[in-house]
């Protein structure tokens, strides 16, 4: 979302749990933060384990299977 009360809201309104982190960019998903993930869908999950390293860098809303079996490894 372009703006952090609708992100907020579709948190709230799926159920979302654990941490979400919202990132504001002028240039959105072509500003600097968006060009260093590649960013090219959203919403967009990148998991990162404890020790700081990225352990799924790219799953996509559908790819539940995925980001739950990643997230199983890195327990």
């Amino acid at each position: 979302d372009k703006n952090a009360e609708k992100w907020k809201l579709g948190i709230e309104k799926h159920e979302l749990k654990g941490d979400h982190y919202w990132i504001s960019d002028k240039d959105g998903m072509k500003g600097s933060f968006g060009k260093a993930v590649d960013l090219d869908w959203i919403p967009r999950y990148i998991i990162v384990d404890k020790t700081g390293k990225i352990a799924l860098y790219r799953a996509i809303e559908t790819d539940f299977d995925k980001i739950n079996s990643t997230l199983k490894t890195i327990k």
